[in-house]
């Protein structure tokens, strides 16, 4: 069966263009693939996050719960953000191989700190078990969340700068006028 699928490989590499769609695919799937679990990451938060607010439900503490209510709803809109993003995305990737290195590691950038935030957002919630200061602590959560779709709109508006500076130019029809 190996055998079958490298003659399989081998054969679709000689069709012309197949090799540089191929790639395009692998980086459109390794995109997504990034993006879901960067979500996933968040989602596992939004989980912590609920048993958080349970514990304060229990201690009577209204006031943070309030707050984390938002926190939450921010988190989870998020998370969903990225994992639909990546649709979006489609007509970046076909345009891929007029790109740069530079602007590529750029976008993945963007993808680093979202991670990252991933990591901030862990450590903010195990705080909470060290303290009083719960609703402080909640309002950090949501200015670390607002930095991160803060960070989420930049690297979407990279990718459509990106994608607007690479489309050709539509024929002109008959019926265009030519400026003079």
């Amino acid at each position: 069966m190996r055998d079958f699928r490298q003659q399989l490989q081998d054969l679709m590499e000689k069709i012309p263009g197949y090799k540089g769609y191929a790639q395009r695919e692998h980086r459109r799937d390794a995109d997504r693939e990034l993006r879901q679990a960067i979500a996933n990451a968040f989602g596992s938060q939004v989980e912590r996050l609920s048993r958080v607010q349970e514990r304060l439900l229990n201690q009577g503490d209204f006031g943070t719960m309030e707050v984390l209510d938002k926190v939450i709803t921010r988190l989870q809109h998020l998370s969903d953000r990225l994992r639909t993003a990546t649709y979006g995305y489609t007509g970046f990737f076909d345009r891929v191989k007029q790109f740069d290195e530079a602007e590529l590691r750029r976008l993945y950038e963007f993808d680093v700190k979202l991670a990252q935030g991933v990591e901030k957002m862990g450590d903010l919630i195990a705080q909470f078990g060290l303290g009083a200061q719960a609703r402080e602590r909640a309002e950090t959560l949501l200015k670390t969340i607002d930095e991160l779709h803060h960070i989420l709109d930049q690297r979407t508006r990279t990718v459509e700068m990106l994608g607007d500076e690479t489309e050709e130019p539509s024929p002109m029809n008959e019926n265009d006028e030519v400026e003079a």
